[in-house]
């Protein structure tokens, strides 16, 4: 397992990809990493942005919502393990070294991990909190990830059927429960 594909669904996100996508080229890890970002009928310069950045693969299409984005990613991916990046989420660099053992474990459906948000606004600094919050909590597995930074194991998404594109907000809290009760660990 030495390839991860990131995928960036982008939605007006010229303030923030840029940074975010810096992250994860300065990304610690040896193995390959793939870079798909999805702008989702953005009416910026999102994907003018993304494009800038080396050996990063950008599918441009209407809008439709954050799920309907991640799904055309995965598909286009071409590792195992697939992550979900929000576009003002920035990477610590030795994440995917953090994260990815966790898959060894055939059992483990998806990891999450920590990420500082780009995002300067009140949601932003709210998101970062409660992630914060429940990250300290978090000791080996849980119920919930958010796809602010959560890799998968595309086997098991596929099994579940994927992100649910009707499901605009906490799709994350979807996809969680449902890998959840097929049997995946968090």
């Amino acid at each position: 397992m030495n390839g991860v594909s990131i995928i960036i669904p982008a939605y007006n996100s010229e303030k923030t990809i840029a940074e975010c996508m810096s992250a994860v080229q300065n990304l610690a890890w040896d193995g390959e990493v793939e870079v798909i970002v999805v702008n989702d009928g953005s009416c910026d310069r999102t994907a003018d942005i993304a494009s800038t950045f080396p050996r990063v693969k950008v599918i441009n299409i209407p809008n439709g919502g954050a799920p309907r984005a991640t799904n055309i990613g995965i598909q286009a991916a071409q590792n195992d393990i697939v992550v979900s990046l929000d576009a003002d989420a920035i990477l610590e660099k030795h994440w995917l070294q953090k994260i990815m053992p966790l898959f060894n474990d055939p059992t483990v459906g998806a990891v999450a991990g920590y990420a500082l948000t780009g995002n300067k606004g009140l949601w932003g600094k709210l998101m970062g909190y409660d992630v914060e919050l429940r990250l300290d909590r978090i000791k080996t597995y849980s119920d919930h990830l958010y796809t602010m930074n959560t890799a998968y194991r595309r086997q098991a998404l596929s099994k579940v059927g994927m992100f649910d594109e009707q499901i605009t907000i906490s799709y994350d809290g979807d996809i969680s429960r449902r890998l959840t009760a097929a049997g995946y660990r968090l």
